[in-house]
């Protein structure tokens, strides 16, 4: 079982690392934990997910919790029964955006009325040691079946202001995304056209990841192609969904978040947004001015939704695009996101373009992930030479090292021989030349 336990969520290739026998001590590991007796479950549309959801199940009713299957989904419908259900938790069988040959566990706590995800600090490590101890054994679980969609697509629907006005291109990329948002922009009046919606195993036209640029490139030829307003592109299992401006520019993370932010701030007497440190400093800048109180965190989704229960505020996101309103229970739900983007496009008649503006005054790279196999050495040295400079230095998720016109993070990864880099400045001449500079260092 070694080295399929994430930071938040079990994952590994399918059957070497990920297989029913460790899906099945997963599944009885997370049923010792929980309190409560009744647990949701779902999958997504991999060849191995019913295998790995029946064995999880097994696990699951080896310790007395009472199933209630919900079948194939998206991970937002997953989390959104569990809260609808009154449950007391939930798994989602789905490796997200990854490759076809991968596998995954997600599972979740229903934290009075809000989701609250099993990760490093909320449970994954014991899930973990009890796993190693567990003995598979011979269950005939008996299993509630159930369909969460409509009541999921009528929750969602009031939250969309006006149901006409936007030419929209939707990228699902065969993931389980479709699910939902297919039927929910049917029972809109938008002009929607939809790219790659059936679910398939195997993503036959591209792997719906949006760490990736090349998955972009039907979306952005088919916004541009049909002066669409907006493009969409839905990661594998529909937490996250990425917008694609009229010009066919993708929106990352951070640029989205402070178009979300902004508007929310209209509405709601809480102000503290949750951000990760990767963020462009324009972020929390904008969030100021809009008299909100910008907090800056590890990365980790499930840190944000922690943050969000325990200590309130209306928002909380990531870079990498997942979105978690307080409103909503705490979940990442690319749908909602999307819906809350068309209402503020809506609202304000302006085009995406001139919402993202405000946040596109620096240069910024994404990740550069850089191979080193001494990578807490690297981190040392990047600290002594930066400190030695008169960077402000701080470390809440690797080393921030801050100067007046640039700022970089550097962190290392939890799985892999890579330090990742995201670096910020007030010029490209100058973005460029200092991650040169840090991968001198990083290589010597």
């Amino acid at each position: 079982m070694a080295g399929i336990f994430k930071a938040y969520d079990v994952r590994g290739k399918y059957p070497d690392e990920l297989n029913e026998e460790n899906a099945f001590k997963v599944g009885s590991a997370f049923g010792k934990l929980m309190k409560g007796d009744k647990i949701i479950i779902g999958m997504d549309a991999r060849e191995s997910s019913p295998s790995l959801k029946d064995s999880v199940i097994k696990g699951l009713y080896g310790e007395g919790k009472r199933i209630v299957d919900i079948g194939l989904c998206n991970t937002p419908m997953l989390y959104f029964a569990v809260i609808n259900l009154k449950a007391d938790g939930g798994v989602m069988i789905s490796a997200s955006h990854n490759p076809p040959e991968f596998n995954g566990i997600k599972m979740v706590k229903n934290f009075n009325g809000n989701i609250l995800q099993i990760g490093d600090d909320s449970g994954m490590k014991d899930i973990e040691k009890l796993a190693k101890e567990i003995e598979v054994k011979e269950v005939e679980p008996e299993v509630e079946k159930t369909s969460i969609l409509n009541d999921y697509l009528n929750e969602i629907l009031k939250k969309l202001n006006k149901k006409s006005g936007l030419k929209i291109i939707v990228d699902y990329g065969n993931g389980v995304g479709s699910i939902s948002a297919k039927p929910f922009f049917e029972r809109t009046g938008f002009k929607v056209i939809s790219l790659y919606s059936e679910p398939k195993p195997d993503f036959p036209n591209h792997v719906p990841n949006p760490h990736e640029e090349k998955n972009f490139n039907d979306l952005i030829k088919e916004v541009k192609k049909r002066k669409a307003d907006l493009g969409i592109f839905f990661d594998g299992d529909a937490d996250r969904a990425i917008p694609v401006d009229e010009n066919g520019v993708i929106l990352r993370g951070d640029i989205l978040i402070g178009i979300l932010a902004l508007d929310i701030l209209k509405q709601s007497k809480e102000k503290n947004i949750f951000y990760d440190l990767r963020c462009t400093h324009s972020l929390p800048e904008e969030i100021k001015k809009a008299g909100g109180n910008p907090i800056a965190m590890k990365v980790g989704n499930p840190y944000y939704k922690e943050k969000l229960i325990n200590e309130g505020g209306v928002l909380g996101a990531e870079t990498s695009g997942h979105m978690m309103y307080k409103e909503h229970y705490c979940i990442d739900d690319g749908l909602y996101a999307t819906v809350k983007l068309i209402n503020i496009m809506l609202n304000t008649g302006k085009k995406l373009s001139e919402l993202s503006s405000p946040f596109m005054k620096y240069f910024k790279t994404y990740e550069i992930n850089i191979k080193t196999e001494n990578k807490e050495e690297k981190l040392k040295m990047i600290e002594k030479t930066y400190s030695k400079q008169g960077a402000k230095i701080s470390k809440i998720d690797g080393i921030t090292a801050e100067f007046n016109d640039w700022w970089f993070n550097v962190r290392p990864s939890n799985t892999e021989d890579l330090l990742r880099l995201n670096l910020e400045a007030n010029t490209k001449k100058l973005m460029e030349e200092k991650v040169k500079e840090i991968e001198n260092i990083i290589n010597t």
